[in-house]
C-alpha cells in the first residue's frame, strides 16, 4: 500500500494538484542521490536548446555542473518554483530522460516510471516517454507499437518520440 492508498483509507482525499507536488518532490529527492556526477557540456547545451532554456542561468563552479545544479535548475527554475505548471515540469523531465547522458548514466527513467504509478497520476509511460492517460491517439497502440518498432533505429526512435512530445 502505498502513501496515496493510505490518505484514502483514512478518508483523506487527494487532488491531482497535490499528486503533482508529491511526484514534483520525489523527483527532486532523487536527482539528489545522483546530484554529483558531472553533467557533459553537450547535455547541457542540448536540453537547453531543446527547452529553450537560457545556458546562462545553469549554476557552473569552475567549469563544472552537477547532476542536481542542473535538473534543479531545469525542472525546479528558482524565479518560477511554485508556479511552473506541470506539464511544463513534465515536457522538461521528458526532454532530459531522452537525453543519453541521462538515459545511460541514471536511473531517472525507472524513478519516474515507479513515481508515476506511486502518485497515481493521470499518466503513463510509454516507451520513453511520459503521456497523458485517456487520449484516444496515445492510448491505441499503434503509437506505443511504433514507438517499440522504432527502438532499433535510434535516430528515428529519437525523432518520433520527439514529435509524440510536441
Amino acid at each position: 500500500m502505498n502513501y496515496i492508498e493510505i490518505l484514502e483509507k483514512f478518508g483523506i482525499e487527494t487532488n491531482n494538484v497535490y499528486k503533482e507536488n508529491m511526484f514534483r518532490e520525489k523527483i527532486g529527492n532523487y536527482v539528489f542521490t545522483i546530484a554529483d556526477r558531472r553533467v557533459p557540456d553537450a547535455t547541457i547545451y542540448g536540453v537547453c536548446q531543446t527547452i529553450g532554456f537560457p545556458i546562462s542561468s545553469i549554476p557552473r563552479l569552475f567549469l563544472v555542473t552537477t547532476v542536481e545544479q542542473f535538473c534543479l535548475t531545469i525542472l525546479f527554475p528558482p524565479h518560477l518554483r511554485d508556479v511552473i505548471d506541470f506539464r511544463i515540469f513534465l515536457a522538461r523531465l521528458n526532454v532530459l530522460m531522452q537525453d543519453n547522458f541521462f538515459e545511460k548514466n541514471t536511473s531517472l527513467i525507472d524513478i519516474v516510471k515507479e513515481e508515476l504509478n506511486e502518485c497515481k497520476l493521470p499518466y503513463k509511460f510509454c516507451n520513453g516517454i511520459i503521456i497523458p492517460k485517456g487520449v484516444k491517439e496515445f492510448d491505441k497502440a499503434l503509437v506505443c507499437d511504433v514507438a517499440e518498432w522504432l527502438a532499433d533505429y535510434r535516430s528515428a526512435h529519437k525523432l518520433y518520440l520527439t514529435a509524440l512530445q510536441q
